[in-house]
């Protein structure tokens, strides 16, 4: 209990710190943080901490702190195995220079989900070590075939993000924090690509790594049609938890 405390007071923190409208962030922040990991997964709400610790050291002006970092990114691996993918989120974060690559990677990533276009189970089988085998036995048995292939209101979330990111000038206030959550988001879309094959682990990383957009909510230019697109998604994403009753799959 304490150290889940601790994990939900760094986050809260970071919040804060890189949020200009921090009760909108909070609208995110409740069922896509604070219901799905404080609550059911502890060791990956340990990582997420460390993860949005991560992101507020890297958008400091200093360059130490920037060091930090991206230690942190390297080493977030020892609090959960979801954490291993921390590092890419630098490469990622370089890409994010070249806004129309970003689109074309993001749109060829969704499109090989839908039309089963990924790495093929046998290619997966090396993840059947410790946390992944479970999860890999279940695709292998076929229990993920007769459900999506990627969670429905996730692309609420991307088409939110994308409309914000297009439209970046009137949408979006200034802030470094911006392109860190573009970069993530991209790093969420291409591991729900590697690993649609394993729904359980497909969901559980894109949860993951899209997890830093209440960072960007904090960061809107707010009139009535961001106000409102913003409360409609973060009610989708509380209605996944509602209607599921399934806070670690969502």
């Amino acid at each position: 209990m304490v150290l889940s405390a601790l994990g939900l007071l760094i986050q809260l923190y970071i919040v804060y710190r890189v949020s200009r409208h921090k009760l909108l962030s909070l609208t995110f922040f409740i069922p896509y943080v604070y219901l799905i990991f404080n609550f059911t997964i502890f060791r990956a709400n340990l990582a997420l901490s460390v993860y949005f610790l991560a992101i507020y050291l890297l958008v400091s002006p200093a360059s130490i702190k920037r060091i930090y970092g991206g230690s942190l990114l390297a080493t977030n691996y020892f609090f959960h195995t979801q954490g291993i993918f921390s590092i890419i989120l630098l490469p990622m974060h370089w890409l994010t220079r070249y806004k129309k690559i970003c689109l074309v990677i993001g749109g060829l990533c969704l499109t090989g989900i839908f039309l089963g276009l990924t790495p093929t189970l046998d290619q997966l089988s090396f993840l059947a070590k410790a946390e992944a085998a479970p999860y890999l036995a279940q695709a292998l048995d076929g229990q993920f075939k007769e459900r999506n292939m990627f969670p429905q209101v996730g692309l609420f979330v991307l088409t939110y993000l994308l409309i914000l990111f297009v439209f970046e000038k009137k949408l979006l206030l200034p802030n470094r924090v911006n392109q860190y959550v573009l970069a993530s988001t991209m790093l969420a879309l291409f591991l729900a690509w590697f690993f649609a094959p394993i729904l359980t682990m497909q969901i559980r990383l894109f949860d993951f790594y899209m997890a830093p957009l209440v960072f960007i909510v904090g960061n809107l230019r707010l009139n009535k049609w961001t106000y409102w697109g913003t409360i409609f998604v973060a009610s989708l994403l509380y209605a996944r938890l509602e209607l599921l009753h399934n806070f670690i799959l969502g």
